[in-house]
């Protein structure tokens, strides 16, 4: 199958998403798929390749929340001149990057001239929803940046809707961000499906005690200490401040370990609080961090917790439940029972300390070998692949 791929954050650094736009690719590449790749690029900072894959880069935003007025108007460019030449059987963008060719395609969609355009399947693929983001944020009472409220996140809003509106195919990576589109966008659910994010399980994998306890000594943690680990962008909706406030309620054993970088205004709220409350030598700090360097210190931790306001399914939570470490966590759920997974009944740092040390000083049971042939990435990409054919023969005989 011929594959057309938008992803913004293609790895040149493994931030945001960039870790699950690769796997996918990856994956699908593995299995015969033929795919080109259009991304964000920074000149200095060169995509990561992969055998047989076509990049096309995109200059990236010059400055953070311009993406509409920069980078997507290139996309569009870009896309035009390239379909106007090779011929797909798929197109899957990923997010608000591809904003304007969304309502390029409902501008166009009834004109007869643009009948090479239609006929690949447009799929569509939702790690978030910027209504559902919104709506969070305003019920939390969390602030929210002018450029963010007036312009971004508008302009998030009308790509989610056109992209909705547009599409022969829309993946939600969790039942909640589905409801948040029949909710906010009125989506069809006729052509919506929910197919959860994967995990790279050779990569992610549980470690003996020799290497584990190795790993906690060059960390500085002895036998003795309960390791919570979180570990991603550090912004005020995941309420890191809370998660290091709970271990004023743990005993002194808890340590806290934290990867990753943020806003400064959000990282200089997380120095003062370590600071009011007397934390430095419980809590330790790690900067960005490379994905494939990512396992060794889950590997090391006896918990992972996400108290955030909302997610789509998070990445980190899965490379977790990978490890075979157990995960606290909010602002999402899986569509089933996973085992390993606890949901936070609040965000209070009391009740944030109290799960941790439940959790932590129970047995956690995990059937891995279920987890991993539920969650790798080639069960997700088998599904993906069959999803694609089946609404491709719907709209080969819808057209018939």
């Amino acid at each position: 199958m011929r594959i057309l791929r938008i992803f913004y954050d293609w790895p040149g650094t493994w931030n945001g998403l960039g870790p699950s736009g690769y796997e996918i690719t990856k994956e699908q590449l593995n299995q015969g798929n033929k795919i080109t790749l259009m991304c964000g690029n920074w000149a200095k900072n060169p995509p990561v390749s992969l055998p047989n894959l076509n990049i096309i880069p995109i200059f990236r935003e010059p400055i953070e929340g311009t993406i509409y007025f920069t980078s997507s108007i290139l996309l569009l460019i870009k896309y035009l001149l390239w379909r106007n030449t090779y011929k797909v059987d798929v197109i899957h963008s990923h997010g608000h990057f591809a904003i304007w060719i969304y309502l390029y395609r409902l501008i166009f969609k009834k004109m007869l001239f643009a009948r090479f355009e239609f006929e690949p399947l447009f799929v569509t693929h939702f790690h978030n929803t910027f209504a559902g983001r919104w709506d969070s944020l305003r019920k939390e009472n969390k602030p929210i940046k002018w450029f963010s409220e007036k312009i971004a996140w508008p302009l998030g809003v009308m790509s989610d809707k056109w992209a909705v509106s547009s599409s022969d195919l829309c993946v939600f990576v969790s039942q909640n961000l589905l409801d948040e589109a029949v909710k906010f966008y009125g989506a069809d659910l006729s052509k919506c499906v929910v197919l959860e994010n994967g995990v790279n399980t050779e990569l992610f994998k549980r470690v003996n005690s020799i290497e584990k306890d190795k790993t906690r000594k060059e960390l500085g943690y002895d036998l003795f200490d309960t390791v919570i680990i979180n570990y991603g962008n550090m912004v005020g909706r995941k309420n890191i401040v809370n998660l290091i406030q709970s271990l004023s309620y743990l005993p002194i054993k808890y340590k806290l370990l934290l990867i990753g970088s943020g806003p400064k205004d959000y990282k200089d709220q997380i120095d003062k609080v370590i600071i009011d409350n007397l934390l430095g030598s419980r809590v330790r700090r790690i900067p960005y961090t490379p994905y494939t360097d990512l396992p060794i210190p889950i590997q090391s931790s006896d918990i992972f917790v996400l108290p955030s306001d909302f997610e789509g399914l998070p990445k980190v939570v899965l490379e977790a439940l990978s490890c075979e470490i157990p995960t606290l966590v909010s602002g999402f759920k899986f569509t089933d029972h996973v085992d390993g997974v606890y949901y936070l009944e609040n965000k209070d740092p009391k009740t944030i300390a109290a799960q941790i040390q439940e959790i932590s000083t129970s047995e956690v049971k995990m059937d891995i070998d279920a987890f991993r042939a539920k969650f790798s990435w080639k069960t997700k990409m088998f599904v993906l692949n069959n999803l694609y054919q089946r609404f491709i023969n719907e709209k080969n005989a819808k057209n018939n």
